[in-house]
């Protein structure tokens, strides 16, 4: 379970918590940082965050520095979402 109020969200990229967690708002919605606001709201995000085959992501690659997460979704599709655990721009092939 994932508790968007805390602040530490808007450090987490969206498609990595929407794959991870299950979504619970614990704040009133019009007093959200606009950054909450966008994530509660994004339609993508939450229609894979809420897809009806209900499994979460499992880790897929680990490369140190960066962790790619990949989740099943209906209609024989896949939701894929990578951390970035440094300040810098990275790219996936490394």
């Amino acid at each position: 379970m994932l508790e968007v109020a805390n602040s530490w969200l808007t450090k987490v990229p969206r498609g990595l918590w929407c794959i991870l967690a299950a979504l619970m708002a614990g704040s009133d919605q019009h007093a959200m940082a606009a950054e909450v606001h966008e994530i509660m709201t994004s339609k993508e995000v939450i229609a894979a965050n809420q897809d009806q085959v209900g499994r979460p992501a499992g880790k897929f690659r680990d490369c140190g520095d960066l962790e790619i997460r990949t989740k099943e979704l209906s209609g024989h599709r896949t939701a894929y979402a990578v951390l970035n655990r440094i300040d810098q721009a990275k790219p996936a092939s490394d």
